[in-house]
């Protein structure tokens, strides 16, 4: 399969070329910057954007439907409504976008397999189902809390801007599969963590039902940071070990 070569022809640092990193040294220290003063000045008018600049959005209101419980109508009106209906669209965002890193992230295991100790593709294929069944879990909470699941919430536009980073990622051709997993760790504990804090917030919240269905969303997160980490693990130990004999050639 495709792995990383630990070690190859990289000329990146100033140690492949002594002489010439001594005279780019030189010529650093004998350039002027380009303006006057240190970073005080970028972090003030940091300071400043952030105190002009609007927030990312907002939650749009619910639609209280008429056959609406009295407990729904108590929870959308409630202080934490907003703050229930803009993480859900979090995790809607986020778990939707989960899906397609897993069908890049399979494709490269397609391409060039996988060692001893790591995942297959039905596992692989599994972990993916189990997004797109997140992504249900919470697209049903939202139309019963007459929520409107195609609206993009603040906290649901910044889980895309942060993904972003992570498909890109699991999209370049370059990236081999155990990098890959790498990856989807990154997303992983992080879609554990929020899960985490959704079954909390709707137990304070009363919704009992709502707190059952996410804890078992939370349960099969558990699972994926820690196969994940078994397979990352287990490529490092074994593959993933520098072969001395090469080195010394």
């Amino acid at each position: 399969m495709k792995l990383l070569k630990p070690i190859g022809m990289n000329r990146t640092g100033i140690a492949a070329s002594p002489l010439q990193g001594e005279e780019l040294l030189a010529s650093a220290k004998a350039g002027h910057p380009s303006s006057r003063g240190d970073e005080t000045t970028l972090a003030a008018i940091r300071v400043l954007y952030s105190r002009e600049a609007p927030v990312l959005g907002s939650v749009p209101p619910p639609i209280v439907r008429r056959d609406a419980s009295r407990s729904i109508i108590d929870l959308i009106r409630g202080e934490k409504a907003g703050v229930l209906l803009d993480k859900l669209g979090e995790r809607l965002a986020f778990e939707r976008l989960s899906v397609r890193m897993f069908d890049a992230l399979m494709a490269k295991f397609r391409a060039g397999g996988t060692w001893q100790g790591g995942p297959t593709i039905q596992e692989l294929s599994s972990m993916r189902d189990d997004e797109l069944r997140h992504f249900e879990i919470v697209r049903r909470a939202l139309a019963r809390l007459g929520a409107d699941s195609t609206a993009m919430t603040p906290s649901g536009d910044l889980a895309g801007v942060l993904v972003a980073g992570t498909l890109d990622v699991l999209s370049d051709p370059r990236v081999t599969p155990p990098q890959g997993l790498q990856a989807i760790l990154m997303a992983e504990l992080a879609d554990h963590d929020a899960w985490a804090l959704l079954v909390e917030l709707a137990g304070r919240l009363g919704e009992d039902g709502l707190a059952s269905e996410m804890r078992a969303a939370l349960v099969e997160e558990q699972r994926h940071v820690s196969l994940v980490r078994v397979w990352i693990r287990s490529y490092v130990m074994g593959e993933g070990t520098l072969d001395l004999d090469h080195m010394l050639e």
